[in-house]
């Protein structure tokens, strides 16, 4: 049974984390070239697994079931209660928008016909497993994390031929900060640690070991994947297609066989789709439990928004994920380093492991959070 429950935690988390953030990785990254975004994508890694351990650690030391919510006014006051609450459904909103028509793109991709209308056919169906909750999040995540790395190794394996070694050498240290916002948007999980304690619950113990098999797995998923899109592209092929065609898997669908065309779109379904229940169950978690909800209106707000936002054409895809990945993920972030510092004096429980996280540690942390938020606004007032 503890074999089967940390299956389940690790296929939580890198089921949160692996979502549409994936199909802007290799465009952010071949406009900065290859090595830069690999260097990106190993940095901000261990940034957010640092994050996911501390909140981990949080989550062991309360007792109770919360999000990051309820932590946040136990350990933060109102104050921090109302950033957590507004930066929670802001950036879950703006994930369940980007699954959405991503998922509609993908599967129109795939099977011709509306991106529309598969949108609409899959909200209905992903509403269902969401309001079965933490039950209906643990029988699809273990399904959905094993079909992703099947697709991955099927796209490396087919693709590592067409691979032209003159589009991975490029280096620019002054293009650091281009694929920022989308990467750290794609490793975005903050949602599953809660989850993956509740799952967990007779096996606290295994929850550190957990949270780190689970955020490899996107680490290495997400290299292998931008490696072989970008080596393949490339970037004067990225800025010959138009912003819709910019997708990842739509990209590589114009350059290499149908079954290449097929794989990616499969792999970013599974991604999206495991991402969608994940965010969605810790957003209606959240208002149940943190913000006193019925059920059936914790399900209600977690959902209509995004879905009437996601219909009308209100935003496109990649705007969606680059700004909410630093603006939330760089507040959500910084609330946890705090949060981690209060819950390991005033925390109600013994946890199953501790951080040492001293103040150089946290300084680092949250400087590099706020100089990307920092970096996004220039850009988005510039733009």
């Amino acid at each position: 049974m503890g074999k089967k429950e940390v299956l389940q935690a690790i296929s939580t988390l890198a089921g949160a984390v692996i979502g549409a953030g994936v199909l802007g990785i290799p465009y952010v990254v071949s406009q900065a070239g290859l090595l830069t975004g690999i260097f990106d994508l190993l940095l901000i890694g261990a940034l957010v697994l640092i994050i996911y351990m501390l909140y981990g650690e949080v989550t062991l030391r309360t007792k109770g079931i919360h999000q990051l919510t309820g932590y946040a006014e136990k350990y933060l006051g109102k104050i921090g209660k109302t950033i957590a609450s507004v930066s929670m459904i802001i950036g879950a909103y703006g994930a369940l928008i980007a699954y959405i028509i991503g998922i509609g793109i993908s599967m129109q991709a795939i099977f011709g016909g509306s991106s529309l209308g598969f949108s609409i056919g899959f909200f209905v169906i992903g509403s269902l497993i969401v309001y079965s909750g933490i039950k209906g999040l643990e029988k699809s995540e273990v399904i959905l994390t094993t079909l992703i790395i099947i697709c991955v190794v099927l796209i490396c394996g087919f693709g590592i031929s067409k691979v032209d070694p003159a589009n991975l050498k490029s280096f620019d240290l002054t293009k650091l900060l281009v694929p920022y916002g989308v990467i750290l948007f794609a490793y975005m999980g903050t949602s599953a640690i809660p989850e993956m304690r509740e799952e967990l619950i007779k096996n606290k113990k295994s929850l550190k070991k957990s949270i780190f098999m689970g955020m490899l797995i996107p680490v290495i998923v997400y290299i292998a994947f931008t490696i072989i899109v970008v080596g393949i592209v490339g970037t004067s092929g990225f800025n010959s297609l138009d912003s819709n065609q910019r997708i990842a898997t739509i990209a590589i669908g114009q350059y290499v066989g149908k079954h290449m065309f097929i794989f990616g779109n499969l792999f970013a379904l599974c991604g999206m789709i495991a991402s969608f229940i994940v965010s969605a169950v810790a957003l209606m978690e959240m208002f149940e439990y943190d913000l006193k909800k019925t059920k059936n209106q914790a399900f209600l707000f977690t959902l209509i928004i995004p879905f009437i936002i996601s219909v009308t054409n209100l935003t496109s895809f990649i705007q969606v994920i680059g700004i909410s990945g630093v603006i939330i993920g760089g507040i959500n972030g910084t609330l946890i380093v705090l949060m981690h510092k209060k819950a390991q004096t005033k925390g109600d429980r013994k946890p199953e492991y501790s951080i040492k996280a001293g103040l150089l540690l946290r300084t680092v942390v949250i400087i590099l959070f706020m100089v990307g938020i920092i970096h996004k606004l220039f850009s988005l007032f510039l733009n």
